[in-house]
């Protein structure tokens, strides 16, 4: 690592955006839990702590040194450890499945229904290049265009393509819930997260009827 001597005439306050010290093994035995290993994180490496060693040295502040974004990780044996991201998935949030799985006998529905998340997907990443959009922005703007989505695919998409009567999508928020975990996790994660939930509640519910 080439190290760079420069000084900085300091007003009133610098904060020194240094990372974390997860690669760091004595700084994790000073400051976090334990037990404690490097060999367990996914943080990147250039993460060892060396810059905030130095604010320390001159009397800077630290806060929250116990603290982290803790979460499960896997080591195989021979293999860099992966973040486990697999059981924290969310199927596009928790009241979808239970609306999907009402329409699992018109499979073209639940179609429709992606398809516009997708398309609301689309729509902020584009709108994202010009528009600071996070947090409840984000989740009201994806709401909305989602919502415009579904009153679109219902009010002009039949006259032009008569077949898509039956891809006909399900509520008005839920494309934009769905489009929301796109941009959160990921659309694969998130398609099969809510794929599976939905079939098992389906399952469930026969199961439930039957017995």
């Amino acid at each position: 690592m080439n190290w760079k001597r420069l000084l900085v005439a300091v007003v009133v306050i610098v904060v020194l955006a240094a990372g974390g010290f997860a690669h760091n093994a004595a700084m994790r035995e000073e400051f976090l839990p334990k037990p404690v290993s490097t060999e367990w994180t996914c943080a990147a490496k250039g993460n060892t702590g060396e810059v905030i060693r130095m604010g320390m040295t001159i009397g800077a502040a630290v806060d929250l040194m116990d603290d982290a974004w803790w979460g499960p990780t896997l080591v195989p044996p021979g293999q860099a450890p992966f973040f486990m991201l697999v059981e924290r998935s969310y199927p596009g949030g928790i009241i979808v499945p239970s609306y999907l799985v009402l329409f699992l006998e018109q499979p073209e529905r639940i179609a429709g229904t992606l398809g516009a998340a997708l398309l609301t997907w689309g729509v902020y990443r584009v709108a994202s290049r010009w528009l600071i959009l996070f947090g409840r922005r984000r989740f009201a703007f994806l709401i909305l265009v989602g919502g415009l989505w579904a009153l679109l695919w219902q009010a002009a998409l039949p006259s032009l393509f008569p077949a898509s009567v039956e891809f006909a999508v399900i509520g008005w928020v839920i494309p934009g819930l769905v489009a929301n975990h796109f941009e959160r996790q990921g659309v694969v994660l998130t398609t099969g997260a809510l794929v599976l939930v939905t079939v098992l509640l389906g399952w469930a519910g026969r199961i439930w009827v039957l017995g």
